[in-house]
């Protein structure tokens, strides 16, 4: 199963390493699912050393070796230290993508009807 997903992963494309690693993470989730994650795990406020928000860990999920092994595949120049940094650019910035409406979340680009 893991190869036929790298495999698959890898078609996904894009012209620059930072779209590539969009494009495959927008097909395996959405940005509200992504809101809950970052690299490490929960989010810590450095200012005050506390728990702002608990998020799980990505790099800890065999999701994440997989579209490491998807992108290699493709992008011979990249090493796992530039997927790691786009990953981790795009985990951030996930919440901002997504709205609060109604006590609940929808993405920005959603249009009601």
């Amino acid at each position: 199963m893991s190869n036929q997903l790298i495999a698959r992963l890898s078609r996904v494309g894009g012209t620059t390493l930072k779209e590539n690693i969009k494009n495959i993470l927008e097909s395996l989730m959405s940005y509200k699912v992504m809101a809950g994650f970052n690299m490490k795990g929960n989010n810590r406020n450095e200012k005050n050393k506390q728990e702002v928000q608990d998020k799980l860990s990505f790099e800890k999920l065999k999701f994440f070796e997989l579209i490491i092994e998807s992108i290699l595949t493709k992008r011979s120049e990249a090493t796992i230290s530039d997927i790691k940094a786009e990953v981790q650019k795009i985990l951030r910035y996930a919440p901002s993508k997504v709205v609060v409406k109604d006590g609940g979340l929808l993405p920005k680009d959603h249009i009601e009807t």
